[in-house]
């Protein structure tokens, strides 16, 4: 059974606190619906989820890193220093997190997330 995984991806962001105009935030869903397909892709991201992104969106692979690893740390930083709240963040990896999570565990933690269903579907 293939699942739409696409409104789940975009709930998930916005409630970690990513800004949905950014292009961070458009690379990070294109390259969580990967993940997701893709679990293993994880371990090579400069190799396969960076170029594939970068292809579809007319940019570069480091202007795709680039843009993913920003989007990562302004929504991190806006939820733990800004509205002070990081509970959907220990929702999602299981623990409080207590510095930026790198691309690749954050890629492979959310998408992991959403896979098993874990966010609320409404």
């Amino acid at each position: 059974m293939v699942k739409d995984y696409g409104q789940a991806v975009l709930k998930t962001l916005k409630e970690l606190g990513f800004s949905a105009g950014s292009k961070g935030y458009n690379y990070t869903c294109e390259a969580l619906l990967h993940v997701i397909e893709n679990p293993r892709s994880t371990h090579r991201l400069s190799h396969e989820i960076y170029p594939v992104v970068a292809k579809t969106n007319d940019t570069t692979p480091t202007r795709t890193e680039r843009a993913i690893r920003h989007a990562i740390k302004t929504a991190f930083e806006r939820m733990a220093y800004v509205q002070k709240d990081d509970t959907k963040y220990q929702a999602v990896f299981g623990c409080a997190v207590m510095s930026k999570p790198t691309p690749r565990r954050f890629l492979a933690t959310v998408a992991e997330y959403i896979k098993e269903g874990d966010y609320d579907s409404r």
